[in-house]
């Protein structure tokens, strides 16, 4: 290897000397001759400083010098400047809200939020319950959309909520990410909503489309970033 090393750098420089030879008006012949016995001069010369250990120091210093600024940066930057990961989701709504929620999915998936939902993640031929619960259980957070129609009418949605508290219950940590879509979740007359809003919700009650839209979803994409233990 270090050979080839060498011959490269050696026929670079001698290269670079007959050219220049050349260029000054020394006749083709003088030029290459010049050219040849430099690189000839430069590889015995190489090959010398490499037996004795000449080089072979040089090139330990340097890769170690390179080393220790390598570590320097590593450690000023911390261990955890690699971007946050972002916690996969279920999204628990009302079929009422299924337009808002188609919005909501696109949104997700360009900003590469891994998430699932019925029916379009659902399989076919398989118990939807059972592959509610298994999502519930195998995802980072549930994505409660709050809404007249999910928390008063959809039986489902309040299951899945059943489903996420056990969850929190069982890691010792939030799961539920309530998003309001209207004022629901603050009247709620239900024993779980306290426990709910202690969460600070994403509001989407003046943000179904547009440039509104975007902003919201930026954020809620942003509190699905993993905290950063520093």
């Amino acid at each position: 290897m270090w050979l080839w090393v060498t011959l490269v750098a050696s026929i670079g420089l001698a290269t670079g000397a007959t050219a220049l030879l050349y260029v000054s008006g020394a006749s083709e012949r003088s030029a290459f001759l010049v050219g040849f016995v430099l690189m000839v001069v430069t590889l015995v010369a190489s090959e010398i400083g490499y037996r004795k250990g000449w080089l072979q120091r040089d090139l330990t210093s340097i890769a170690r010098n390179i080393e220790s600024k390598y570590n320097a940066t590593h450690n000023l930057l911390g261990k955890n400047s690699d971007p946050p990961r972002l916690q996969s989701c279920f999204i628990s709504y009302s079929a009422a809200d299924r337009a808002l929620v188609l919005q909501l999915q696109q949104a997700l998936k360009e900003r590469g939020v891994d998430y699932w939902s019925a029916p379009e993640h659902a399989r076919w031929g398989e118990e939807l319950k059972s592959q509610i619960d298994r999502e519930i259980r195998q995802r980072d957070r549930v994505i409660l959309v709050c809404s007249r129609a999910s928390l008063s009418d959809s039986d489902w949605v309040r299951w899945e909520i059943d489903l996420a508290l056990d969850q929190e219950k069982k890691r010792r940590k939030r799961v539920i990410f309530p998003i309001m879509l209207d004022d629901s979740l603050l009247e709620w007359d239900d024993p779980r909503q306290r426990h709910i809003l202690d969460v600070l919700a994403g509001d989407f009650r003046h943000a179904t489309q547009g440039p509104a839209f975007d902003e919201a979803s930026d954020k809620l994409v942003e509190g699905l970033r993993e905290p950063v233990n520093v």
